[in-house]
């Protein structure tokens, strides 16, 4: 589950707790079989709590306010209107890694690929070691079929934090796309392991059993 953001939460938490739902987000719209159907977006926000306004507690409150206007947009199923929002972030702190992050998950929400591979990049180029964009990268490769490139990605996210359940289970996807079967089903487990709400998601159960089999 995406845990509610509470009230006391500085500028840098408001722009990580965005980011990490987003990241969710992304999940949910990966295509094929191992991720499930792409679900509507109403589908999709059903569990996106948003952030709070907590401006009054951050230091850059332009920056806040800006994420937390972001955020309800997304939550009113209006992605292009969160995508503006997230652009002008961009515009107004061209050099901070987090807003590019944000802007990428957002344009991959609305299935722009390409336009969200390139904001990711942007962000690695500013923070060599983000996470999030080398796990949204690791989504887009495997969106579109670059499997070893998909792979390299989240394998490297997954250095930096190897208790990234979604890595794993979004790499799990990607072995399966390679043909690995042992090895994709050895992400899978992973990923349920360290989160175990995965464990009930159907089509992982799927996966699972048939890789087993």
């Amino acid at each position: 589950m995406i845990p509610l953001f509470l009230r006391r939460m500085n500028t840098a938490a408001i722009i990580a707790g965005s980011v990490c739902v987003l990241g969710l987000l992304v999940l949910l719209i990966v295509p094929s079989s191992p991720l499930g159907h792409r679900p509507r977006p109403s589908e999709n926000l059903q569990s996106f709590d948003g952030v709070l306004d907590h401006s009054n507690q951050t230091y850059d409150h332009i920056k806040s306010k800006l994420y937390v206007r972001a955020s309800r947009k997304l939550k009113a199923g209006d992605a292009g209107g969160a995508e503006a929002l997230y652009r002008e972030i961009v515009a107004k702190y061209p050099n901070d890694p987090d807003s590019y992050e944000a802007l990428g998950a957002c344009l991959f929400f609305q299935d722009k690929s390409e336009e969200a591979r390139a904001e990711y990049l942007h962000t690695l180029a500013l923070k060599p070691q983000s996470v999030g964009a080398l796990y949204g990268l690791g989504c887009v490769g495997y969106k579109q079929a670059r499997s070893i490139e998909a792979k390299d990605y989240l394998e490297r996210a997954l250095t930096l934090d190897p208790g990234n359940s979604l890595c794993h289970r979004v790499l799990g996807s990607v072995y399966e796309q390679m043909g690995d079967a042992p090895r994709a089903l050895s992400h899978y487990e992973r990923a349920v392991a360290l989160d175990p709400s995965i464990a009930g998601d159907a089509v992982i159960q799927q996966r699972v059993k048939a890789l087993k089999q």
